[in-house]
């Protein structure tokens, strides 16, 4: 039952000051599922939610500002999940930090352990970020981001100090990633893939277009800036920089 959510099909000045009415607390994050297509804003705060993605739906920081808005996972869970093919989850002007893979709820899909801890699609649907912050997240394949069979675009969005076993900030598992714009720095992958780990899962649709973006600061034990495996790299402008290895390409990409 959704009635107690604001759905905005449109922008207006009093949309912006509207609440989604979340009760989460630090304790006891809420858990909801958003299976109604629409804008859902949320008031400048720190809302402590589990949300489950089943619609094209758009979630929108009221000030423009993410340091204003918060999904906080409370370390407890991951913050968004998109579990349903064929559908948009459109992030905007917000920050999602603290998402930690919760294994019990999330192992089907990933394997034993396998979460990711701010956003995980494991279903062909896209999520697209735009001027987003995504901090402190934890996980097992993507900190910050996990993808299995699904697209992710990032504009203007920084990804900044997430932890994961393969992946700090994103891992891919078939899909197409296009970061434009945007910062990926002082991400830990604690094997593959400081930054980013891609890899072919079932197909060999793996794409990584990098566009004026920044990877600098990442540390993992191969590729500190990127883990390549079957995949195509496209990088326009920008830079990929890691702790140890700043001066050729190759050195900061790690590929099978």
């Amino acid at each position: 039952d959704h009635r107690d959510l604001h759905s905005f099909p449109t922008r207006r000045s009093s949309d912006l000051n509207a609440s989604l009415g979340f009760a989460g607390t630090y304790s006891a994050p809420e858990v909801r599922t958003l299976s109604t297509d629409g804008t859902y804003t949320f008031c400048e705060g720190t809302h402590f939610v589990d949300l489950t993605i089943s619609a094209d739906v758009t979630l929108v920081g009221a000030t423009g500002d993410p340091a204003d808005v918060v999904l906080d996972g409370a370390v407890t869970n991951t913050v968004l999940e998109v579990d349903t093919a064929g559908v948009t989850l459109s992030v905007q002007d917000l920050s999602i930090d603290n998402g930690y893979a919760d294994t019990i709820w999330r192992a089907s899909a990933w394997g034993s352990s396998n979460g990711p801890g701010g956003i995980s699609c494991m279903v062909a649907s896209t999520v697209a970020l735009d001027n987003v912050s995504m901090q402190n997240n934890a996980g097992y394949y993507g900190g910050a981001v996990g993808l299995r069979g699904c697209d992710l675009t990032a504009v203007d969005t920084e990804i900044s100090d997430n932890t994961a076993l393969s992946g700090g900030a994103v891992a891919v598992w078939d899909g197409d990633v296009d970061i434009q714009d945007s910062v990926l720095s002082d991400n830990i992958a604690s094997v593959d893939g400081g930054a980013v780990y891609s890899t072919a899962y079932s197909t060999s649709r793996v794409s990584l277009d990098l566009q004026d973006t920044e990877i600098s600061g990442n540390t993992g034990d191969y590729g500190g800036g990127m883990r390549v495996n079957a995949a195509s790299v496209t990088q326009v402008g920008g830079s990929i920089r890691s702790e140890e290895h700043t001066s050729e390409l190759q050195s900061r990409i790690g590929s099978r």
